[in-house]
């Protein structure tokens, strides 16, 4: 007979198991469901891409299948987003997956086709010459779902085409001469006039290629906004001490959860999280006069699903500056879990409840894509 020596700490081991499972062969643990992703075009020609989605709070996510493996962690909420680097010019299927507890859930494969190819160029409808206009909408047609820009005028104009192609680009004029029109037909009514909350959309980028868009918005204000309130918004900063300079309009620092402007240096402490404290703040009070916040910064959700507002109002409020939250949106994918209904991420949750809970924490104003229900949420709030 032969005896088979075993350490002590395999004996301890094998008796650790025997007891936990009271003699009975352990079970294989069951993988968690696959996180839910939000739609992804199933053609682009952006790279990298983002996917973005809904998985278990503080889950590992994992993304195989582009050029290379992307990896990020999901918020408090379960909310993640991910930018993936796809393999050029053929179909990319990413396998998602998330991990809890070192166990990895069951997956989800989204197919993404990247075309590198340049887009052909527009196809633009005969323009109306000589006109008295000084604006001119342009239409014509292009890639479905590309963007337009237009430049050579008085003004930047950019638009994007439908799924058939089709672009109608308004200019900044027009929609300010129709805006004017509205408030002609409002005051008389007793109301208060609609203003414009333009966006100067990557000015460092239209500078670099030897296009300044503030002079050319400024005048197009000057001339056609009358008495239409105004703000102006950016990303940016370099732009908005500029306009500073310039005018008199209230200017608004966006500020994002994450990231930096793209004229400032992360490496010297020139990110959105910087900005975003009591020191931050005042730096942003020498040239601005709201800061537009990611509604997040505004309010958290705790891992039970408590909503409880930061101290980013009172440090704003402090600095001498209003804030103005964005984007309020009524599907579930876009409202905090407790105020989600019903399983779908696209159905309509309870984004009135959302609303009150932010303009209580202290807010001046909202961006939303549903202002008939913001509205009707003021209106119960009596404001």
């Amino acid at each position: 007979m032969q005896l088979e020596m075993r350490s002590p700490l395999a004996i301890l081991a094998a008796a650790l198991m025997l007891a936990a499972c009271d003699g009975e062969p352990m079970e294989e643990p069951t993988p968690s469901e696959a996180p839910a992703i939000d739609e992804v075009p199933g053609l682009t020609n952006q790279n990298p891409i983002t996917i973005s989605g809904t998985g278990v709070p503080e889950a590992q996510i994992v993304i195989r299948g582009g050029a290379d493996i992307a990896e990020a962690t999901a918020g408090e909420d379960g909310t993640f987003s991910v930018e993936v680097d796809l393999t050029p010019d053929t179909e990319n299927a990413l396998v998602v997956s998330q991990t809890v507890d070192m166990l990895e859930s069951q997956t989800v494969t989204v197919r993404v086709t990247h075309d590198g190819t340049p887009p052909e160029t527009p196809s633009v409808n005969p323009v109306t010459s000589p006109t008295r206009r000084t604006m001119q909408t342009i239409r014509g047609t292009t890639e479905a779902g590309a963007t337009v820009t237009i430049t050579g005028g008085a003004e930047v104009a950019t638009g994007e085409a439908d799924e058939n192609g089709r672009f109608e680009i308004p200019t900044f004029e027009e929609i300010l001469q129709y805006v004017g029109y509205v408030n002609s037909m409002r005051e008389p009514a007793g109301l208060k006039p609609i203003g414009v909350y333009p966006e100067t959309k990557h000015p460092s980028h239209f500078a670099s290629i030897g296009i300044r868009l503030e002079p050319l918005l400024l005048d197009t204000l000057k001339r056609c906004a009358g008495a239409a309130p105004v703000f102006i918004q950016s990303f940016e900063v370099g732009n908005l001490r500029y306009l500073r300079r310039q005018c008199e309009y209230p200017l608004v620092q966006l500020i994002a959860a994450e990231g930096a402007p793209w004229d400032q240096s992360p490496e010297k402490g020139g990110t959105y999280a910087n900005m975003s404290t009591p020191e931050g703040l005042k730096r942003i009070a020498e040239y601005a006069d709201v800061v537009g916040v990611q509604k997040g910064m505004v309010v958290s959700e705790s891992p039970d699903g408590t909503l409880k507002p930061t101290a980013l109002v009172d440090n704003a409020h402090a600095a001498g500056l209003k804030v103005h939250a964005w984007t309020f949106r009524a599907e579930n994918m876009f409202l905090p879990v407790r105020l989600r209904r019903g399983t779908s991420l696209s159905a309509h949750g309870d984004l009135a409840a959302e609303i009150e809970v932010h303009v209580k924490a202290g807010i001046d104003g909202l961006f939303c894509d549903h202002p008939d229900i913001a509205k009707a949420a003021l209106r119960r709030m009596r404001f």
